[in-house]
Formats: structure tokens, C-alpha cells, sequence
């Protein structure tokens, strides 16, 4: 009798520390919205100006958005030509501390377009989405804004991804877009989505929600919370991940927008820059790997660019014709890329693109040594074509430190793709061999500086930062 007791109380502890282990692990995106429904409550709306003009209907209103208990008024934008029916529906989502704003284009195309405000009071402004005092943290600008690297109530670390202001806005977000879909002139099964810097952030949200067929993210992907704040760079030597916080853990697990990836339903495509201060480089590109099979994804790199995807922005369109308007796009698989030895020792990239007969140019970058995107130096590198494949040398200074490369496959539709992002060490492919010769410019240091921590990071973003919410208005 005593040897059961003892082996129940045994089973019964192992029981009650599996539960509480359970208990302790972070929500996931499904577990952390599973009881909010971005359609319960009325709408209230209230419109704050109206006009037909030229042939297109455009109107400014307030909606409610049922949030933890509280009420947000959020302010919309909405366009449409007049007398539309059955018009694709278009959601455009601005950047940090940015403003509502509508894509004429899109309209001109016959999309039924909508914008909305969530960053909140913010300088001078008549409208703009109105948060209650209990979730005053929605509003850009005041210090307020809470993740985890921010604390939540009473200067704590968070203890629950509603406390978030992500949480706030990813909300906010579903609702707009019930209102977008309830609009007369909308077909609502044809919905798609546009981000801009944080506003590509809120897209990986927004991929999973089933009304949505496709989105397109610009910059905004992730990886930043930790990772670029606590500079934990893919390529440091050597590599180390601090422990993280409970904080740190709550947030990446349900609300970064890496998080969400693995429950995206929607085509999704991602333009960034590859210096850009938002994408999180390579860092980024891990997304892509967490996609369930069967979910249309595309990327495209702009090199050197910081806050700017102007040579790569043709895709947005012809993403969103495809995979929303159901056209007959061609859009090629996504190609892939190696870097190798030459027979020489000579590190070169080899690049495998889909439907090479409809290839146009192959561009290749590539990079050395230095772990952090912000500040990587990228060269241009010319690519022979080799049959099927594009070929590209890399030289280097020294086979014992990192080459970076990647390479934009532009097709004759115009259609620009890139490859995966490239790392190696040469000397660990084989016999390799230094070729490069340090220009009078590295020699002086421009491109010498490689933060290594945290305050570096901030520094450089500091430096970009003026110019980011600029150009986000």
C-alpha cells in the first residue's frame, strides 16, 4: 500500500509540473487572439467629410474598435471610383508616426482603397485615432509605447502580449479591415493588403487572417525586438545568444511579427533594402523559412538601400494583381544561389534562377567580413552567364573572414527576385585563395566601423532616423 502511495504521489507530481511547465510557456499568435473578434460591437460611424469628385467617391470617418474593454476611435480614409461594384479592396497601412494615406494609383486601377491612423495624437493634427486613457501606450509619440524592451504597467516587464502596444494596433488593424470589406462597392473576396516600414511590421499579423489573400510588407519584418536591439548578429565571431528576458520571451513567442509566419494563410511578399534599418537583413530572410508549404512567399532586396525599394516597388502591383484580382501573372519560382570555389581557389557566387529563358539581367552583390547589415559595404559584381547559371567572382582579403553575396534576378516582365543570402568562410570550402587589394578608401576607415553592441546599433539608427519618419509621412 505504501509503494502505491508512493507511486501515485510520484505520478501526480510529474502531472501537476507538466501543467505548470505548460502554463509557463509563452502564448502563441492563435492562443493570443483566440477571443478577439475584430467584427463584435457596432461600428459607430462617423463621418467627418465627404465628396464625389471627378468620378471618384472619397470619404473621412471615425469607427469603433472594441479593444480590452475599451472603446478606440479609430480615424479612416477611403477612396473608390463612384458607382463601383464588386471593386478588389485594397488596405494601406502607414509607418512609424506616420499618417493615413491613400494609394491613387490603386484607386485609378479600380481598387476600392482604405487607410487608417494608429499612431495617435501626434503634433498638430485634426484627426487621428483617439485611444482612451487605459490605452494611452497606442499612441506614438510620449514615451509610452510598450514591447518588451519597453515596460509595461508600473515600469514592469510585460507579463501578458495584450499589455503590448502592438497588441493595440494589430487589433485595430483587423478592424479596418471589417469595415473596408463591409463597404457597398467591395467584393470581399477579393482582399489584399500594403505596408510601409512599421506598417510592413503589422503585415505579418494581417497574413494570417483568412479574408486576406495576399500583403506585401515593406522593410518591416521582424527579428528587431532582441535580435537588432540586443545585437545579436547571425555572423558575430563569436556568435552568442544572451539569455532573454521574461519579457523578451512573451513578446517573441506572440507578438513579433516573426512569430506569426508559421500561421500566415495569405501570399506574401516582402520588399526591403539591404542596408535597411527595419528589415533586419539577413536576419529577416529566416521568415521564409517558417512559411507553412503550400503559402505563396517572394522577396526582393534592394541593394544599398536603406528606407527605399524604388528599383524593386514594380512587384507590389503585379503581386497584388495575381494573388487578389486572380490574373494570369507570371511569376517565377524563387531562385537559388551558392558560393563556391573556382578552380583557382577564388570565391565566386553561382546562381540558379527559375525560367532562365526569361531572364533578363542577373545583378550580384556581395559583401566582406562584417557582421552587421546597417553598415555593410556592398559591391557590384559583374555575372557571366554559364547556360542556365550566372556566374560572379568574389574576391577577397582574407579567406579566413566571412564573404557575403546575394544576387536580383530581373525577368523580362520586369519582375525583380532574390536569392537567399549567401555566407562563407573560404577557407573552410577548400584550397582558397586571397585575391582583393584594399582600396585607399577602406585603407582610411570609411567603411571600418562595425557596431558590436546595442549603443552602436542605436547610433547608426539615430543617424537614419530623421529621414525614416519623413519620409513614412
Amino acid at each position: 500500500m505504501k509503494r502505491q502511495l508512493v507511486l501515485l504521489t510520484a505520478v501526480w507530481a510529474f502531472m501537476t509540473g507538466a501543467l505548470c511547465v505548460r502554463a509557463l510557456e509563452p502564448l502563441k499568435p492563435p492562443q493570443v487572439w483566440a477571443n478577439y473578434n475584430p467584427d463584435k460591437g457596432d461600428i459607430k460611424e462617423e463621418i467627418v467629410k465627404e465628396e464625389t469628385k471627378d468620378g471618384v467617391y472619397y470619404r473621412e470617418s471615425y469607427i469603433s474598435a472594441y479593444v480590452l474593454g475599451e472603446d478606440v476611435r479609430v480615424y479612416c480614409l477611403y477612396k473608390v471610383k463612384a458607382g463601383a461594384k464588386k471593386a478588389p479592396g485594397l488596405l494601406n497601412v502607414h509607418g512609424w508616426m506616420g499618417a493615413a494615406s491613400i494609394d491613387n494609383d490603386y484607386v485609378t486601377d479600380g481598387w476600392a482603397v482604405m487607410s487608417y491612423d494608429y499612431c495617435g495624437t501626434n503634433g498638430s493634427r485634426v484627426h487621428y485615432t483617439k485611444y482612451p486613457e487605459k490605452l494611452a501606450h497606442g499612441n506614438m509619440c510620449g514615451g509610452k509605447v510598450t514591447c518588451s524592451s519597453f515596460p509595461g504597467p508600473g515600469g514592469k516587464s510585460i507579463t501578458d502580449p495584450k499589455q503590448t502596444s502592438d497588441y493595440l494596433w494589430y487589433a485595430i488593424e483587423s478592424r479596418v479591415l471589417s469595415y473596408l470589406e463591409q463597404q457597398k462597392e467591395v467584393d470581399k473576396t477579393r482582399l489584399g493588403a500594403k505596408g510601409y516600414s512599421y506598417g510592413g511590421t503589422l503585415m505579418w499579423f494581417l497574413g494570417m487572417d483568412p479574408r486576406i489573400k495576399a500583403i506585401v510588407a515593406y522593410f518591416g519584418i521582424g527579428w528587431t525586438e532582441y535580435y537588432r536591439n540586443r545585437s545579436v548578429m547571425m555572423y558575430n565571431i563569436p556568435y552568442i545568444e544572451p539569455e532573454k528576458t521574461p519579457g523578451e520571451k512573451i513578446y517573441l513567442a506572440g507578438i513579433a511579427p516573426e512569430s506569426h509566419v508559421p500561421y500566415i494563410k495569405a501570399a506574401t511578399l516582402f520588399l526591403n533594402g539591404s542596408n535597411d534599418h527595419h528589415g533586419c537583413g539577413e536576419r529577416g530572410l529566416e521568415s521564409f523559412k517558417l512559411f507553412k508549404p503550400g503559402v505563396p512567399w517572394a522577396f526582393a532586396l534592394q541593394a544599398r538601400g536603406h528606407h527605399n525599394a524604388d528599383k524593386i516597388n514594380q512587384d507590389c502591383k503585379m503581386w497584388l494583381e495575381k494573388y487578389v484580382l486572380g490574373k494570369d501573372i507570371f511569376w517565377p519560382s524563387h531562385p537559388k544561389s551558392e558560393i563556391k570555389l573556382d578552380a583557382d581557389g577564388v570565391p565566386e557566387l553561382v546562381v540558379f534562377p527559375a525560367s532562365p529563358g526569361k531572364v533578363k539581367k542577373v545583378e550580384i552583390c556581395y559583401a566582406l567580413k562584417n557582421p552587421v547589415w546597417l553598415s555593410r559595404a556592398w559591391r557590384d559584381t559583374e555575372s557571366v552567364r554559364e547556360g542556365g547559371t550566372w556566374v560572379s567572382k568574389l574576391p577577397v582579403l582574407n579567406v579566413d573572414d566571412y564573404v557575403f553575396a546575394y544576387a536580383n534576378v530581373i525577368y523580362d516582365t520586369t519582375v525583380v527576385l532574390s536569392t537567399d543570402f549567401n555566407a562563407a568562410i573560404p577557407s573552410k570550402l577548400g584550397n582558397a585563395k586571397a585575391t582583393d587589394k584594399t582600396s585607399d578608401w577602406e585603407k582610411a576607415g570609411s567603411i571600418s566601423f562595425k557596431p558590436k553592441t546595442g549603443s552602436d546599433i542605436t547610433k547608426i539608427l539615430f543617424a537614419q532616423f530623421k529621414w525614416v519618419v519623413q519620409k513614412d509621412k
